[in-house]
């Protein structure tokens, strides 16, 4: 899915551009920062990392060419900013991607237990964030003439780590035990793929422009 130039938005704490760039060696990863601040740590973390297929900026999108990507990433993003700016960024990834490439959005589902337990302020992160009825992410899809071609759902269930360090309700507690095993056979995506109904999982989309 991932192409050779990647355009990664606004990744302001660095949780994935770097296993991304390390997983993916073959493409090159431009990761969009919101100072030049940002710039100077992520690169300082690069070299640490030895991680060499990236690079960081701190500028306004519209200074980007058009069709200059092959992928645009908007990864915890439209979670976490109101709606007109997510037309706004997804309007912007239209215009950077190729014909050929697309983008990956990831949203909050609102109706996954991760959704619910953001409601009820047990699985909050850091900052704001926002859970997203599907219906919504796949209107502004359309309206932006973007088309899915695939989508995919992961993460339903909160981690361990989670369940001890965000008190989550004790009646999650009795599933740590097939959580831990899932992971280790590393087929806890599967099960959540296969067996969640689409509208309570799905929260990653892959989109291409529309022929």
């Amino acid at each position: 899915v991932l192409k050779k130039r990647v355009l990664y938005l606004f990744d302001v704490a660095g949780l994935f551009i770097f296993e991304l760039a390390k997983r993916c060696p073959e493409s090159h990863f431009t990761s969009v920062v919101t100072s030049e601040k940002l710039v100077i740590w992520f690169k300082e973390r690069a070299t640490s990392l030895g991680v060499t297929n990236v690079s960081f900026l701190c500028k306004e999108l519209s200074a980007f060419p058009s069709e200059s990507y092959d992928t645009v990433l908007l990864i915890d993003l439209l979670n976490r900013i109101p709606e007109p700016q997510r037309y706004a960024f997804l309007d912007e990834s239209k215009r950077l991607m190729t014909k050929e490439g697309n983008a990956i959005l990831y949203v909050i589902n609102r109706r996954s237990i991760y959704g619910f337990l953001l409601r009820k302020g047990k699985g909050r992160r850091f900052g704001p964030e926002i859970s997203l009825p599907l219906h919504s992410v796949k209107r502004m899809i359309r309206d932006e003439g973007l088309t899915v071609v695939d989508r995919v759902g992961f993460s339903l269930i909160p981690t361990l780590v989670n369940i001890k360090r965000k008190k989550i309700p004790l009646e999650f507690e009795k599933y740590a035990v097939l959580i831990k095993l899932l992971l280790k056979f590393r087929m806890l995506e599967n099960v959540v793929t296969r067996f969640w109904c689409g509208f309570c999982r799905v929260n990653l989309f892959v989109v291409q422009k529309k022929n």
